[in-house]
């Protein structure tokens, strides 16, 4: 996360995650990506606390995500 913007891809999953779970949910990406570079493949874990299948996180980020921003798959995972 940058502190002196919140338009960055981060920032609006955090924003999308947290309008689906309504609570505040923090993402950590893979990797760091530059201003103007794509981030194509990323990963991003995020722990919540929601009863909706990995389905239905993928198709709810879409649909509050931008769309030059997109969930292509989502996966539950243990927090071990």
């Amino acid at each position: 996360k940058q502190g002196n913007t919140d338009n960055t891809v981060q920032a609006r999953v955090e924003r999308a995650l947290e309008n689906l779970c309504g609570a505040p949910v923090e993402a950590r990406g893979s990797g760091r990506t530059d201003a103007g570079v794509h981030a194509l493949g990323q990963v991003v874990s995020a722990a919540m606390d929601t009863d909706l299948t990995p389905q239905e996180v993928r198709d709810g980020l879409n649909a509050h995500l931008p769309a030059d921003i997109a969930a292509v798959d989502c996966e539950e995972r243990d927090l071990r």
